[in-house]
């Protein structure tokens, strides 16, 4: 699996903040946290350049 990038993670969790009544952005399922980075390109099956 590649590393997620640190800027991409940010960019999610603060959507997933702002979208949420309660701001506890490290309370999303890990499940949704991967559906919203691969809907913006991350791929966990790509290798590493």
């Amino acid at each position: 699996m590649n590393d997620i990038p640190p800027e991409l993670l940010a960019e999610v969790l603060r959507e997933v903040e702002e979208e949420r009544e309660d701001p506890d952005k490290y309370s999303v399922p890990i499940e949704e946290l991967f559906e919203r980075l691969i809907a913006k390109g991350w791929r966990p099956d790509t290798p590493l350049d």
